[in-house]
């Protein structure tokens, strides 16, 4: 019986086709034997994961570690300038597909694993899901590729200066505030290795639906075909690669290389037309070439696939014979929109769900959507494992199908509709310019226009949170002191403590949402001491806040409680903090202790070794206590170090004029008078 395999994507051929079938000399059919080019490749899969446990170890052990290693790092390179680890990998993969072909897809992906081991288990149980092609969905990976990669840098350089031409304001309500020009800077090093990686809740469901849900619906490496940026970007650039896998004259068309492969790749109608794999879906596995019975496939170089064509009048016939494809033009071009509107709808949803899982999940359900047509269109319709339709009849397993379709489909329209809330409320939002210490002013009164756009935001935030105002989920803490401003704005200040409150336990708060907070409880009379508790407990969980010890600080000195004010000093001082340090300095000079004073300021200069702000504060801490000579070398280290500001210099003449060395302050008055004399011959910024 022959072996069957369906078409490409881009094979002219019928949707499936029989297999030539090679035989042994006694007449039997030749097995396809075992590929060795697996255990190499599962080696190396293997290893790529090991690697990514001994980063994510060296980070544990040492607290800082160099940032991931991972394609998606280059948006922060591209947008933000901050040059990374992943970006140098990209550029690597992309460069070394267009020198060898689309080797790291296969070989060092940990997407692709994952979906080859589901592929390899559904096999072990006899389930042999069928690859699902089409015409544009394909183009989707290489949407979000640009969308990731390229998008910013047209935004950015293209599009913004020609509506700055036309004098057409930037939609910010539709694409968000406009990128700038980044000034790229290292990043390589990073102490929060899992910053940019999701939470596990978030990363179990996304290997699920992307490498097997995917994978069980659509075929082998289905994510890599409808969801993968990267694949996007390196199946183009595989089209003007130059390495290729080739066959010589030894090929006698059995098949056994496109039985293999799990790109869902022709190979045995590819080489026979063009010599050579030409599909951009091929990930150089490598299988087919071991496989081959007779040894006639192998990697080389050669022409690359944009510039291959047909090598025979033959083969010219057969591709440009009609295409046969399983759904219509119309059919694909009303699924590529269904698909466009569920990814932008489970995208962000519940918060969470990243771009890949969005892409992901869109793939999926626009799978289910099309299936679900097609058994209320067809009298027989198949699954992945079992029969959906029979003979005009739903079957058990069909219903579910249905189910699960409608539950996809009903998610996506629940998410849609509230993602729909949130972009409508940002858009008012954006209108709102009252300055922030108006609204936090005693005597603020709102303007109806104010009034009107706050509430009408809020609606739209209540609509898209949770019941008993909503229909959508929980809030996060950024939303919430966003809900809070314009709750200040509207002039409901009640509201807008009540929202900060609710903000407050959720992650690191923030100085500014704590200070915000404070300034409410001041402009409703709030009693000193519930100031001062917020300020403690906030200061108990995250002691880093310097920003709020100075808060704390300032309310004791207003109410001259020296010792709450030599408390806060002590408390500062026991933070390995620059500014904590410097904080408590200031406020030990301002209480007669000068020594504890000098000791803070020392500490916070060796924190800071680069700092001239941290050096003068200390040279000047010196002098006040009468210790010139130190006082002297730490103000000639400012100096040194903020080469342009006379101050330090000013300071440092006064001191050796202390010391009864003229000569040294005449030249340091000079070299002073000349700094000055430059600052004022330069325009300030933006002139």
């Amino acid at each position: 019986m022959p072996c069957t395999a369906d078409a490409a994507t881009s094979s002219p051929s019928p949707r499936s086709v029989s297999l030539p079938v090679a035989t042994e000399p006694s007449g039997h059919p030749k097995k396809i034997k075992p590929s060795r080019a697996s255990w190499w490749r599962l080696g190396a899969l293997i290893l790529i994961h090991v690697l990514f446990l001994i980063h994510f170890w060296h980070w544990i052990a040492k607290g800082t570690t160099l940032t991931p290693v991972e394609p998606s790092e280059a948006m922060y390179t591209l947008e933000l300038g901050k040059v990374n680890a992943g970006f140098v990998f990209f550029l690597a993969a992309i460069l070394s597909t267009f020198i060898f072909g689309r080797f790291f897809c296969g070989w060092a992906c940990h997407v692709v694993a994952l979906q080859d081991l589901c592929a390899w288990m559904m096999k072990k149980i006899g389930i042999h899901p069928k690859p699902f092609r089409t015409r544009l969905l394909i183009i989707t990976p290489l949407l979000l590729g640009t969308y990731m990669f390229i998008w910013p840098t047209i935004e950015r350089e293209v599009v913004i200066p020609l509506l700055k031409w036309a004098q057409i304001p930037w939609p910010e309500w539709l694409f968000g505030a406009p990128g700038v020009r980044p000034q790229f800077q290292n990043a390589f090093m990073t102490d929060d290795f899992w910053h940019t990686f999701p939470t596990w809740q978030v990363a179990i469901p996304f290997f699920l639906v992307c490498a097997f849900v995917t994978v069980y619906l659509m075929g082998s490496k289905a994510f890599c075909t409808y969801g993968c940026p990267y694949g996007g970007i390196f199946g183009v650039v595989d089209k003007v690669s130059f390495g290729k896998i080739v066959v010589s004259d030894a090929c006698e068309g059995c098949g056994h290389c496109t039985a293999t492969c799990t790109s869902n790749v022709r190979v045995h109608e590819e080489v026979r037309d063009f010599g050579k794999v030409v599909d951009p879906g091929c990930m150089k596995c490598m299988d087919c070439v071991s496989v081959c019975p007779n040894g006639a496939l192998s990697w080389s170089f050669a022409t690359p696939s944009i510039l291959t064509k047909p090598r025979s009048v033959e083969a010219q016939v057969r591709q440009s014979a009609p295409r046969r494809y399983d759904l219509s033009l119309a059919t694909e071009a009303l699924l590529l929109i269904t698909g466009i509107a569920l990814f932008w709808s489970y995208r962000a949803m519940m918060d969470s769900v990243p771009l890949l899982m969005a892409a992901g999940m869109a793939a999926c359900a626009v799978y289910l959507v099309f299936r679900t047509f097609t058994i209320f269109r067809d009298a027989n319709v198949r699954g992945a494992h079992a029969q959906l339709k029979l003979k005009g009849r739903i079957t058990l397993v069909g219903w579910l199908f249905i189910v699960i379709t409608v539950a996809s489909v009903a998610a996506a329209a629940w998410s849609g509709w509230v993602r729909v809330n949130l972009w409508r409320a940002d858009a008012i939002d954006l209108k709102i310019t009252t300055p922030y210490d108006a609204v936090f002013s005693p005597a603020y009164t709102p303007s109806e226009t104010d009034r009107a756009q706050a509430t009408q935001a809020l609606t739209f935030f209540d609509h898209a949170g949770p019941r008993p105002t909503g229909f959508g989920w929980q809030h996060t803490k950024e939303r919430l002191v966003r809900m809070a401003w314009l709750s200040a704005v509207a002039g409901d200040r009640t509201r807008s403590e009540a929202l900060m409150r609710q903000a407050l336990p959720m992650g690191d708060p923030g100085p500014d949402l704590v200070l915000g907070l404070s300034r409410l409880m001041m402009l409703r009379s709030a009693p000193i001491a519930e100031v001062h508790d917020l300020y403690r407990t906030t200061l108990e969980r995250h002691p880093e806040m310097f920003q709020v010890r100075i808060a704390q600080a300032e309310l004791y000195a207003n109410a001259n409680e020296r010792d709450g004010f030599l408390r806060s000093a002590d408390e500062a001082a026991k933070q390995n903090q620059p500014e904590s340090q410097t904080l408590a300095a200031r406020i030990y000079q301002q209480l007669g202790q000068p020594d504890k004073a000098i000791a803070c300021f020392t500490k916070a200069a060796e924190l800071q070794p680069t700092s001239g702000p941290a050096a003068y504060e200390l040279g000047m801490a010196y002098a006040s206590n009468n210790k010139l000579d130190q006082a002297a070398i730490h103000l000639q280290k400012a100096a040194d170090i903020d080469s342009t500001r006379p101050e330090p210099l000013q300071r440092l003449a006064e001191v050796f004029d202390a010391m009864g060395k003229p000569t040294e302050a005449a030249r340091a008055r000079e070299q002073a008078a000349k700094r000055a004399a430059n600052q004022a011959a330069t325009p300030p910024p933006g002139r």
